[in-house]
């Protein structure tokens, strides 16, 4: 996929990641990854995480299904790293 439309949903997921859930007025947008630091993390949890971003950033729709994967592993025992794969490129991000 094209760099320069890789790094566009990155920034908009850079954007998704850095705000709250509910932050703003009247929006759901954003979500709470503090209920994944103590219990493992399942398919069905990346599937909705990804379903989240998707209605979240609705650029990332234009990704065709299986381009964008989620996976978390544990730092310690109160932070974990999420992994956000979009098509080649892979962006670590700390939770916790």
């Amino acid at each position: 996929m094209d760099n320069g439309i890789t790094n566009f949903l990155f920034g908009q997921i850079d954007h998704w990641m850095g705000t709250k859930q509910n932050g703003y007025l009247g929006s759901n947008y954003g979500v709470d990854f503090k209920q994944y630091l103590h219990r493992p993390m399942s398919t069905a949890d990346a599937n909705a995480i990804i379903a989240k971003m998707r209605q979240d950033i609705p650029a990332l729709n234009s990704a065709p299904e299986g381009a964008v994967a989620v996976y978390i592993d544990d730092e310690k025992f109160d932070a974990k790293h999420l992994h956000i794969a979009l098509f080649d490129k892979v962006r670590t991000y700390p939770i916790g």
